[in-house]
């Protein structure tokens, strides 16, 4: 084999020097665009979390704090921008707190490079902790990975769930399976299915940033993956937006924990009520996810289903999920009819 002459080593050392400067200024202006954008369309007030890495966790509070209180735990490569609709419809029936994910948004990238769903899991009891204590125990809501977190947490804390939280909400989800049993590709048979699963599993884990990739290749994929077709065109741009929020670490390493899952088994440690809600439209974790959750859930309040939504339930459905979340404070003893029917009692 040739060796490569002076010249063309010089050629390819100003090619990947190039290419490196370029990778980080898209990365700059992202991170730009990204305060920009929350800065200009976020509402409450902002509250000093720390997360389990000593990390900082980007937290906001929307509501008053003598309404009963609802903690929202958003999905992978996305941010707390994903719940705007519940914030807007819900904020004067519930002490909402929203959060990013450690490498997601506005918080502080994992500083040990943990993004086990065990150390999601320890910053949302930190989140709890700090944000969440009142004198009503909260309701806790996740979508996708945020609902796996859930999952984890509870996990974590199953001889105290009922201590701590009084409810919960599994929005668009899956606990095991996940790139074996997803809609995106036509599932393979027999053998070629695990190879499949295999091979997702190294694409979701690569290195690489999405930031490098074209804008409209980008907003087609993530609009195909993760909303239904005919989204609104805003939905899409901020589905977009919030995947460029991500940093390539944390979409890589959160990738490689939800490829190794099996929470399914360990939902019985959720001894709270529980509700589901799904999109008949899902990619990622079609409904056959949710009803498997719904059937393992110690005490499920039922599972509602949008026929015309896709993976992005609180953007594409919000009536449908905002109902689910006033049921689910009504029926594990909270919310305005639970507080009249106390005051009465009393």
């Amino acid at each position: 084999m040739r060796k490569p002459s002076r010249n063309e080593a010089l050629v390819a050392a100003g090619i990947a020097g190039a290419a490196g400067v370029n990778a980080w200024l898209t990365a700059r202006r992202a991170a730009q665009t990204s305060k920009a954008r929350r800065a200009g369309g976020e509402s409450g007030r902002t509250v000093s979390v720390r997360g389990a890495d000593g990390g900082q966790r980007y937290v906001r509070i929307h509501g008053s704090d003598d309404l009963p209180t609802l903690v929202l735990v958003h999905g992978w490569v996305e941010t707390s921008e994903l719940w705007h609709r519940q914030v807007a419809a819900l904020s004067d029936e519930f002490r909402i707190v929203a959060y990013d994910h450690r490498g997601h948004g506005l918080s502080d990238d994992a500083l040990d490079d943990d993004y086990s769903l065990e150390a999601l899991a320890a910053d949302l009891q930190l989140v709890i902790e700090t944000a969440a204590e009142t004198a009503e125990l909260p309701l806790v809501a996740g979508h996708s990975m945020g609902a796996m977190t859930i999952a984890a947490w509870a996990d974590a804390h199953r001889s105290s769930v009922s201590q701590r939280i009084r409810g919960a909400a599994f929005i668009s989800t899956g606990l095991e399976d996940l790139n074996t049993e997803s809609a995106i590709v036509r599932q393979l048979p027999g053998p070629f299915g695990t190879l499949q699963g295999k091979l997702a599993d190294v694409i979701l884990a690569s290195p690489g940033s999405i930031r490098t990739v074209p804008t409209p290749i980008a907003r087609a994929v993530v609009a195909y993956i993760a909303l239904a077709p005919n989204a609104r065109d805003e939905d899409v741009e901020l589905v977009l937006g919030m995947a460029l929020d991500c940093r390539h670490r944390a979409r890589a390493g959160c990738a490689v924990a939800m490829s190794r899952m099996r929470l399914l088994s360990k939902l019985d440690a959720l001894d709270v009520p529980a509700i589901g809600v799904a999109g008949e439209k899902d990619l990622l974790t079609p409904v056959a996810h949710a009803e498997r959750i719904d059937q393992n859930l110690p005490h499920s309040l039922g599972l509602r289903v949008s026929p015309s939504s896709g993976h992005s339930t609180p953007i594409e459905c919000p009536e449908l999920v905002n109902e689910a979340f006033r049921d689910l404070a009504e029926m594990s003893g909270g919310g305005k009819l639970a507080a009249r029917e106390r005051e009465l009692a009393a």
